[in-house]
């Protein structure tokens, strides 16, 4: 071999060797700012905003549960389980507190940035920054709420990181995944249902395809049983603007699955039977609570029966993505305002994002049917690397937004599907990967500085992005929060009335919800729901229900104002009230009523404004 050749390869070894410490240097400098930068948003932002009916519910049966009753027995949750337990170990640990069901979150959020920086880190340093700054932006800081959402979130990206770092057929991977799968259902259930739908999606594509159609039945059958299963949850509960929007890419996908890559009957036995030991094993702590309490049929009324009536109510039904689009689009139209325009166009844009991820993924299966069998070597293998365990979960995931037509609804799923559209365009062509990190950018300086820490908005203000003026709540009750300022007034009154009216072991309830009074002022609650249509759900649980009125009457009593959330079943419960108690005050979206004295007559003292 000549010198010069010999210098030649070495020369290329030694630049080669630098480039990988550079990029490995760039890759822990990008690490070390997607985590700094999130940790400031996060902490910036812990403390901002409330919506107060969920903190208080979220609070008050996690201070239940720590005081020993009995989840789903002694005190209703409509979740699982394991949200509660979760929040009952944060206030175990930071104090009775509502800020304090937040700082898991915190962590939570940081961690997750960082497992996201990783997985986008193949694209190169800045691009991880941008996607995993975008997937804190659009996550926890803009419904700051203690849901259970924000752990399925996280368990999701654990679920994909597993199955983008351990490859295919290490031992124990499936198993992991069902386990990660039952604990996001242990936390919120129908999120849980979504996030398995997009493990055994992406687990069947990893799967080679059976050549003989009848060696295909299982794995179709398993493909179709979630098709047809999603499409009857699509009809019965969601929108037709949110079916397209959310619904089509994942029924599209489906069937594609189905049709172009089926597996053989033994692999997918095999697949099912590891996820569901996995899967068993998540759920024992919680089955083995129940077992031992005697509550497993009230486990089951609560999170199953109790679930499903939680969004028959006229509220629910009313609301719809297509409404904030629609009035975001007219605020463009009369340009009143620079700020209503940009935020209008940054609503509009964030609304369509999980069916623009949905338009990418198919186009590259319809493109490329090789690509639903990776044991193939297919003919464009970036359009293969599009269909990833990050872009199949984040499809499935945004079913979130399908349930409940409200904002927070897209920003559970907002910040995953945003990291998927990143992967996929990064490795593309320059002037369209420019665009989409230039948007993301933009639209991340725009969702921090209108919309983070401000949830409970209207159609009107959303699109708009109107901010109240905001104020500490921090001398009224148990909440380290900061709030808008109407939010504080009324919660100040309220703190002075309780005193005036009620001692420590005085009742208070809220019909037909209201517990963030419970919590916030510690009073108890002799009633066992905390969401009046969910647990009125037949004749039985009314009749219980008005039996604990009377032998056991509150002191005050706060009904939400106006009809949303009624139903038949419950509404003697709100007619009880206003026959033995006395309107006295009105605010906050309540009113409030005083037991009335046994000796008193039947005419009623006029309320407060």
């Amino acid at each position: 071999m000549k010198p010069a050749t010999v210098a030649t390869r070495v020369d290329k070894i030694e630049r080669r060797g630098k480039s990988k410490a550079l990029a490995s240097s760039a890759n822990l400098a990008g690490f070390v700012v997607s985590v700094a930068i999130s940790a400031l948003l996060l902490w910036g932002f812990h403390d901002k905003g409330w919506l107060a009916s969920d903190d208080g519910f979220f609070a008050y049966v996690a201070e239940r549960v720590l005081n020993g009753d009995v989840l789903s027995r002694d005190i209703h949750g409509y979740y699982a389980g394991y949200v509660f337990f979760a929040h009952a170990a944060a206030l175990w640990l930071f104090g009775l507190d509502l800020v304090s069901l937040r700082y898991p979150l915190v962590v939570l959020g940081v961690v997750q940035a960082g497992l996201m920086y990783w997985l986008l880190a193949p694209r190169g340093a800045a691009v991880a920054i941008i996607g995993a700054v975008a997937l804190t932006a659009f996550s926890f800081i803009q419904f700051t709420n203690p849901t259970g959402h924000w752990y399925v979130l996280f368990l999701a990206i654990l679920i994909i990181c597993v199955m983008t770092w351990m490859p295919p057929g290490r031992a124990g991977r499936v198993e992991l995944l069902g386990f990660l799968v039952m604990t996001a259902f242990m936390f919120r259930q129908l999120s849980g249902i979504f996030v398995g739908m997009g493990v055994v999606s992406a687990l069947l594509i990893e799967l080679p395809t059976a050549k003989d159609g009848r060696d295909r039945i299982l794995s179709r059958a398993l493909v179709l049983a979630m098709l047809f299963g999603l499409v009857a949850f699509l009809a019965a509960k969601s929108k037709e603007f949110s079916i397209i929007a959310f619904g089509l890419g994942p029924i599209f996908l489906l069937i594609l699955l189905a049709w172009l890559g089926p597996t053989n009957n033994e692999s997918t036995r095999h697949l099912l039977a590891r996820l569901v030991l996995g899967a068993v094993a998540a759920a024992l702590p919680l089955v083995a609570y129940h077992a031992l309490s005697g509550s497993l049929l009230d486990w089951w009324r609560d999170c199953v029966v109790s679930a499903y009536y939680s969004t028959d109510v006229t509220y629910h039904k009313g609301t719809d993505h297509f409404y904030y689009v629609l009035f975001a689009m007219r605020n463009m139209y009369l340009f009143n305002s620079f700020t209503s325009v940009i935020n209008s166009i940054y609503w509009t844009i964030i609304t369509l994002i999980p069916f623009v991820l949905a338009i990418f993924l198919l186009l590259s299966i319809i493109r490329n049917d090789n690509l639903i069998d990776i044991t193939k070597t297919s003919a464009n293998i970036k359009q293969r690397q599009k269909l990833t365990p990050l872009s199949i979960i984040a499809l499935f995931y945004s079913l979130e937004a399908t349930y409940i037509n409200a904002p927070p609804y897209i920003y559970f799923v907002l910040g995953l599907a945003v990291c998927a559209i990143i992967w996929c365009v990064a490795d593309g062509p320059t002037s369209p990967r420019r665009v989409v990190l230039s948007l993301t950018v933009a639209l991340v300086v725009i969702a921090v500085y209108y919309h983070a820490g401000r949830p409970g908005r209207g159609y009107l203000e959303v699109p708009a992005g109107v901010q109240y003026p905001m104020a500490g709540l921090h001398d009224i009750g148990r909440a380290s929060l900061y709030v808008y300022q109407r939010d504080v007034e009324f919660y100040r009154k309220i703190a002075r009335l309780i005193e005036e009216e009620t001692d420590i072991g005085d009742g208070i309830i809220g019909l037909p919800i209201g517990f963030e009074i419970n919590f916030l002022f510690n009073r108890r609650n002799p009633l066992w729901f905390t969401y009046a249509p969910a647990s009125i759900f037949d004749g039985r649980q009314r009749d219980r229900a008005l039996d604990v009125l009377r032998r056991d009457p509150p002191r005050l009593a706060f009904l939400l104002a106006g009809d949303a959330f009624d139903t038949p079943l419950w509404m003697p419960l709100k007619d009880y009230v206003r026959q033995n108690y006395d309107l006295f005050e009105r605010g906050g979206g309540y009113e409030i009523y005083r037991r009335r004295p046994r000796d008193a007559r039947d005419s009623r003292q006029e309320p407060r404004s």
